[in-house]
């Protein structure tokens, strides 16, 4: 495969690694967004199980470096979190989302979202679709309890607008999705916000064995976790032994 298209080539453009030839010392975040998205628009004609693949090879060896970068450019969609939104569904990044020193990216986010709100407006269908489904992740994972109340009112308010660039359907309407992740409707914590935050979380939350729900270990203690990946976990030694086979090409070793 061209260097270019692989995770050794998304962190060359980076400068998480070395590249040949050296890139120019006075490239900017902006410089790598435009390089960074004609990747992704490459990778999207692969199949998918190779895109999937390189995503997990990067995730694994460049996450906690792109989280910094995301930390480090406060735009709300800069080079890392459009990495990030591309590799979101990946169990390397949604455990790392679990993490007592990452805890603060939602509220983050949502910040950077209302300082944004004035450009979102002129942005194009699919650059809004990037910035609510990635913030819509996040509100799954993190909730709303580290989130200060006057800005998640503020938001509401903004995502009301938005609701308009969609159609009614909650599936399809990013920026209804994110209000129901904020508002909590009983009608819809009952069955539709578990199912989909099980839908999101499987391998990461309950057992990635394809036919288990179990969120605990067969003796009732945690989940059992790969030991090379750090990141899917299982119910118990078997269902992890038979899950390998389709596992093993996501699984690179990392040291989170």
């Amino acid at each position: 495969m061209d260097r270019f298209l692989s995770a050794e080539g998304i962190a060359e453009v980076m400068s998480f690694v070395a590249s040949t030839p050296p890139a120019p010392e006075d490239v900017t975040d902006e410089h790598r967004g435009v390089i960074i998205n004609g990747q992704i628009l490459i990778f999207r004609t692969m199949p998918q199980r190779a895109q999937m693949i390189i995503h997990c090879e990067y995730a694994a060896k460049y996450l906690p470096q792109t989280i910094q970068r995301w930390r480090n450019n406060s735009s709300v969609m800069s080079v890392a979190p459009l990495i990030l939104s591309e590799i979101q569904w990946c169990p390397y990044f949604l455990h790392a989302m679990f993490r007592a020193c990452n805890q603060d990216l939602a509220a983050m986010q949502v910040k950077r979202t209302l300082d944004a709100a004035e450009a979102i407006e002129g942005m194009k269908q699919d650059e809004l679709d990037r910035i609510l489904e990635f913030l819509a992740t996040l509100l799954l994972v993190q909730d709303r309890k580290d989130i200060p109340e006057s800005d998640l009112s503020v938001l509401l308010t903004k995502l009301k607008i938005w609701q308009r660039r969609y159609p009614d359907d909650l599936e399809q309407n990013l920026a209804k999705r994110c209000s129901v992740l904020i508002t909590r409707p009983p009608a819809l914590t009952i069955d539709w916000l578990p199912s989909w935050r099980h839908r999101v979380l499987k391998g990461v939350e309950l057992c990635a064995e394809v036919r288990c729900i179990q969120s605990v270990a067969g003796d009732g203690g945690p989940l059992l976790r790969c030991s090379r990946c750090k990141s899917t976990v299982y119910c118990c030694r078997e269902h992890q032994k038979a899950h390998w086979p389709t596992h093993k090409a996501y699984c690179f070793k990392t040291e989170q």
